[in-house]
């Protein structure tokens, strides 16, 4: 009995001290309430590569200014208990930029902050965005070192002297911290071989397809019942590195969370914009891949899970 008693003090505490932190999530500066969900909720989460409050210079540090969108990833969530998909957004995306600004790539419409962020994603999916969530570099450093780290596996040494990776051992090893948002930043990765340092071809595209394996395993990791002795950390990383709109509760995010556990990896879905490379005026961007997009978004908005795209 006296365990009992022990064990649900714990857990009382530890939702506590979670909802305080998550109460302590300010919301984006400029982003008011977004509307309801009708029949599909759709949350925007978008990883910030701001350099603002990174320490010791990494990155590039404070010679690179303003932010822009890293990674832009779209949670489709149907009615119900259905299969939920994560849809990743190139950052290149050619989109009409929020404002009358003209035709830019949607990484750059994060300059405008958070609501103009919302405001393309809406205008080139046509899908309502009903949340919105963002983290900065620190936030996806400091959740890696909370899941205890991810695995990756590679066939050869890699590096990307842009984003600093440096794996010179192949095979697989567990990544966190640094090493763990240097692989997700890897834009310029290359791989040894055969004595040679060959880029990825597919440069953005290669990367959201890495981004998409690592963050399925960081949420399976993050929804393991474990994960509460790691709860100070998780509530540290969430009080510092995020930002909000004004209606994501979190009795929400509690929700969300029993939608996934213990296994997000049969309720959950990545894939990509069917999109397609092309310049113009002298600069590249993707765009969408018809007839492929129309098809893909009405899956979507009607609360079905689009096939892969590859």
């Amino acid at each position: 009995m006296a365990v009992s008693v022990v064990v649900l003090v714990a857990v009382l505490g530890g939702l506590a001290y979670m909802w305080w932190s998550w109460e302590s999530v300010p919301v984006a500066k400029g982003l008011g309430p977004l509307p309801p969900v009708q029949k599909v909720e759709t949350i925007l989460l978008v990883g910030s590569d701001s350099r603002a409050d990174l320490e010791g210079g990494r990155f590039g540090g404070s010679s690179v200014t303003g932010q822009r969108a890293d990674t832009i990833l779209l949670l489709v969530l149907p009615p119900g208990h259905a299969k939920a998909t994560a849809v990743s957004i190139p950052r290149d995306l050619r989109v009409d930029m929020p404002g009358g600004k003209g035709a830019g790539k949607l990484n750059g419409a994060f300059n405008g902050g958070a609501s103009a962020m919302v405001q393309a994603v809406q205008s080139a999916t046509g899908l309502t965005v009903n949340h919105y969530l963002e983290i900065n570099f620190d936030g996806l450093r400091d959740l890696s070192r909370a899941a205890g780290g991810v695995v990756v596996c590679t066939d050869h040494p890699v590096r990307d002297k842009f984003s600093d990776l440096d794996l010179p051992n192949p095979g697989c090893q567990n990544l966190e911290g640094d090493a763990a948002l240097a692989w997700v930043r890897s834009r310029h990765h290359e791989e040894l071989i055969d004595g040679k340092w060959r880029e990825d071809p597919m440069g953005d595209l290669g990367r959201i397809v890495r981004q998409q394996e690592f963050l399925t395993k960081l949420v399976g990791s993050l929804a393991q019942p474990d994960t509460a002795l790691r709860l100070p950390q998780l509530a540290s990383a969430v009080r510092a590195d995020f930002q909000r709109d004004p209606g994501f509760s979190f009795w929400h995010l509690m929700h969300l969370g029993l939608r996934f556990a213990p296994s997000p990896g049969s309720k959950l879905q990545f894939t990509t914009l069917p999109v397609e490379p092309k310049t113009i005026g002298g600069v590249s961007y993707v765009v969408p891949k018809q007839p492929e997009m129309k098809q893909f978004l009405s899956e979507l908005q009607s609360g079905q899970v689009p096939a892969v795209q590859g």
